[in-house]
């Protein structure tokens, strides 16, 4: 019964599936910021659940390693790869077929997950380069994050090393100096764990 209550990359990552962007290109595609329904739910969000008229029922839920949050009456639910809209959508189909009428249900980040790469070798800030949460971070986003390249850097032999998600680690070479004197290359998106070394120039 229910109740109503900025420029840059050179390289194709093949074996992860992704590409690189053309400078001048927009940054935002297919990713939504803080409470935008375009926003891809992560690992470790804080999320706040309501349900319009049911007090009661207001959660702040932490999402789980594998995208599962715990909410009233449903309990676990996936929403692994989910965007706020169509978390929204699934939530709206559980909660109407067997525990309420109509439920208006928002969502809402309250917390972004932490997300970061390690930028090492010749830069003059070597450490962690957080990731925005309404935005990808590409090649160049990070470097400049890391302080910028010093005068030894050699910008055409950037190491990237990346852990896939079956343990496979990836090492590609990245020339950023070629991303920023060709008008035709392609920025690189990062990843969480993504680790950049900057080599020395050999004289």
């Amino acid at each position: 019964m229910k109740i109503s209550f900025t420029l840059f990359v050179v390289t194709l990552f093949t074996s992860s599936g992704l590409w690189g962007q053309r400078i001048g290109e927009s940054r935002d595609q297919g990713s939504g910021g803080g409470s935008s329904v375009n926003y891809v739910i992560q690992p470790y969000d804080l999320l706040l659940f309501r349900v319009f008229q049911e007090p009661d029922m207001d959660s702040e839920v932490r999402v789980e390693a594998d995208g599962s949050v715990r909410l009233p009456l449903i309990g676990d639910v996936s929403l692994f790869g989910r965007t706020l809209l169509d978390a929204q959508e699934l939530l709206f189909k559980l909660y109407d077929a067997d525990y309420l009428v109509n439920p208006q249900i928002n969502l809402q980040v309250l917390e972004f997950a932490e997300r970061k790469v390690n930028v090492l070798g010749q830069v003059n800030g070597p450490g962690f380069v957080l990731i925005p949460p309404d935005r990808p971070l590409f090649l160049t986003d990070a470097v400049a994050g890391a302080g910028g390249p010093t005068r030894l850097a050699n910008m055409k032999k950037i190491q990237l090393k990346r852990t896939l998600n079956n343990g496979e680690v990836i090492s590609r070479e990245l020339n950023m100096e070629r991303i920023l004197s060709d008008p035709q290359s392609r920025d690189f998106p990062l990843e969480d764990g993504d680790t950049l070394f900057v080599p020395e120039r050999v004289f």
